[in-house]
């Protein structure tokens, strides 16, 4: 069923589809589609910030914290890397990363982090 954004409440998850108009930093939806709450949340964009140290990154400003459990691809490489070798790879590029995983408060759990072709 269609709506508009007049329709949107607070807790309710959204897939959206669009891109960052970097002129203004301002995030430009193309497609709202509602969700069901599952708590599963996916986000894909690029790395504001890296504290490899602790594993965590930001992407368009939502925190994203791994942990032993979290899966690290390459999908330029199309194959399974380290979270080493995931950090060092984001760190100070302008690559995209694509997250899923739980979320938690204001920050996601990353089941999953693979790195994206522009």
């Amino acid at each position: 069923m269609p709506f508009g954004l007049q329709d949107l409440r607070i807790g309710d998850r959204i897939e959206m589809n669009g891109f960052l108009d970097l002129a203004t930093d301002t995030l430009i939806a193309e497609n709202l589609v509602r969700e069901e709450v599952n708590g599963q949340v996916a986000l894909e964009g690029p790395v504001d910030n890296v504290d490899a140290n602790v594993g965590t990154l930001t992407i368009l400003g939502i925190s994203v914290q791994t942990d032993t459990e979290t899966v690290f691809e390459d999908e330029r490489l199309s194959r399974f890397i380290t979270a080493e070798q995931f950090f060092e790879s984001v760190q100070n590029s302008e690559l995209l990363v694509d997250v899923e995983g739980i979320l938690m408060g204001n920050v996601i759990l990353a089941e999953s982090l693979e790195i994206s072709e522009l």
